[in-house]
């Protein structure tokens, strides 16, 4: 079975999405183009730590 989910803007704050929209392309283009590579620095700190720690285990 397959579950369709439809997704419908509110019209009102069509206004508001693009905004928010916009923010998102100057986060995404700042972060993720290389103006600045603040994330590719994290992920390498984060590879740093996973490989100088040992795995977690979590009971479940």
């Amino acid at each position: 079975m397959i579950l369709l989910i439809i997704y419908s803007s509110i019209f009102q704050d069509v206004e508001i999405y693009e905004k928010l929209f916009q923010e998102y392309k100057l986060l995404h283009d700042y972060f993720g183009r290389g103006a600045n590579d603040v994330m590719k620095r994290l992920k390498n700190i984060k590879e740093v730590v996973s490989d100088v720690r040992e795995p977690k285990t979590t009971c479940i």
